[in-house]
């Protein structure tokens, strides 16, 4: 369940507001940064829209910007870019994918495909092993 601090902030606040150091929409954010969906269980983060989709499948696994995260997308009028949001909150989940040798566009895979489809991230992987090799 959300805590009583996410609860009272969507009241009070709704379900979005600006983030101050780009000025992109996001999901409201508790005083210590976290979203207000946050669900704390065991010591992992979860997503409470995440979690009651999976119970009752209302077809809305979370928002894409959620999704994606921390993977920030602007759209351009011919393309959109794609920028890594690096965030203290985010350190843990940073240093298990240095450990695992997990890449931020493998572990937003999911996401990725969700917004952009399969073809789109197979060009993604092959032109990050490009890059890899030149």
């Amino acid at each position: 369940e959300m805590d009583e601090e996410g609860l009272a902030l969507l009241a009070k606040d709704g379900f979005a507001e600006k983030d101050p150091s780009d000025m992109m929409d996001v999901t409201t954010c508790k005083e210590n940064k976290e979203c207000v969906f946050v669900v704390r269980k065991d010591g992992i983060l979860n997503c409470a829209i995440e979690i009651a989709n999976k119970k009752h499948d209302f077809g809305f696994p979370k928002p894409i910007s959620c999704h994606l995260y921390p993977i920030r997308v602007a759209k351009y009028s011919e393309f959109y870019a794609l920028n890594y949001h690096r965030w203290s909150i985010c350190a843990d989940a940073c240093t298990k994918g240095k450990e695992d040798d997990v890449k931020v566009y493998q572990f937003a895979k999911s996401a990725l495909v969700r917004k952009f489809g399969d073809d789109w991230y197979s060009n993604l992987e092959v032109a990050v092993k490009e890059y890899l090799n030149r």
